[in-house]
């Protein structure tokens, strides 16, 4: 490995020339992260030399990561806006945004379950498990299950 995680990779001296490689983390894409704190710029490009076009104030939102360039990720948000932003200021952590108003929250995954709790548009919460089309959910000491059609943060037909 090279310089800041460049792979110089040299062929024969025949050839005399070598080729730099950008390698990212090799993880698939397009997958989701977090946001690991509530102050996040999101910049024009991959590097702190191109101009923020966002800051992001809201620490565990959703974005969608689309390309990877060295230690930055191309991601898009829940409203389309595209930039880059630098790997350690994302998360793993596997978080959703909740897309409408008034999301019944489930006791069980089925639709016949008692309601526990209804959650808010643009509210942030935690994915714990996802099957085909529930995902179980926790907001601070509130448990339950959602309809996955209603959650920014998870693709259709991810289970985890």
């Amino acid at each position: 490995m090279g310089i800041s995680g460049i792979a110089l990779t040299s062929y024969s001296a025949h050839a005399q020339e070598a080729r730099i490689t950008i390698q990212g983390t090799g993880q698939p894409l397009p997958r989701f992260m977090t946001l690991k704190s509530d102050k996040v710029h999101m910049r024009t490009g991959p590097g702190i030399k191109y101009p923020i076009t966002y800051v992001y104030q809201r620490e565990g939102m959703p974005l969608k990561v689309v390309r990877e360039f060295d230690v930055w990720r191309e991601v898009v948000d829940l409203d389309g806006t595209k930039g880059w932003m630098h790997s350690s200021t994302l998360s793993l952590k596997r978080m959703a945004m909740v897309t409408a108003s008034g999301v019944n929250v489930m006791e069980n995954a089925a639709a016949s379950s008692p309601v526990v709790a209804l959650a808010e548009k643009g509210a942030v919460i935690e994915l714990l498990v996802c099957d085909a089309d529930w995902c179980r959910i926790e907001s601070g000491r509130q448990r339950g299950w959602i309809q996955k059609r209603y959650l920014w943060g998870v693709f259709s037909d991810e289970a985890f």
